[in-house]
């Protein structure tokens, strides 16, 4: 029986093998994303240096915000190299995120394409937010994850 590779697999395959996320993780090993957290081993309030030098050897690329050299914000836009506890990770559709997250805290209109609109739909108390492309045809792409501190929910 011979396999073929889903639609998003096959766009993103190319820069995973360039980028050497496959050939220093191997098939099936992600780095968990963590809300609140961090993302691998990037954690927030991490230095600028502590980020870089964890980036050398990560699969899943992480950028990050910083204030006052501690980063309050990471990201990542690499698909198949992390995911969260519940399998979530860039390339999958918005389902995957409500499946494990349920209705978010927050949407954010970031951006308008010619053939897409990207919002943030964020989990505050939680402390993870995704950039998904929603297409004219309804169907929907997760972009970007963010990790963050936790919010204190109000009543």
């Amino acid at each position: 029986m011979r396999r073929r590779l889903t639609p998003v697999l096959a766009l993103f395959l190319p820069a995973l093998v360039g980028a050497g996320v496959l050939a220093a993780h191997g098939p099936g090993h992600y780095d968990l994303i963590v809300p609140g957290e961090g993302i691998g081993d990037a954690r927030l309030g991490m230095s600028e240096s502590a980020l870089a030098a964890v980036n050398v050897r990560a699969g899943c690329r992480v950028t990050a915000s910083f204030t006052e050299d501690q980063a309050v914000r990471l990201a990542t836009s690499v698909g198949g190299a992390c995911t969260t506890r519940g399998g979530t990770q860039v390339g999958m559709h918005l389902g995957s995120i409500v499946a494990e997250f349920g209705r978010p805290d927050a949407i954010r209109p970031d951006a308008m394409y010619p053939h897409a609109v990207a919002v943030w739909q964020e989990y505050l108390a939680a402390g993870i937010g995704f950039r998904v492309l929603i297409f004219p045809d309804r169907s929907t792409l997760i972009q970007a994850i963010s990790v963050f501190p936790r919010e204190a929910r109000r009543p």
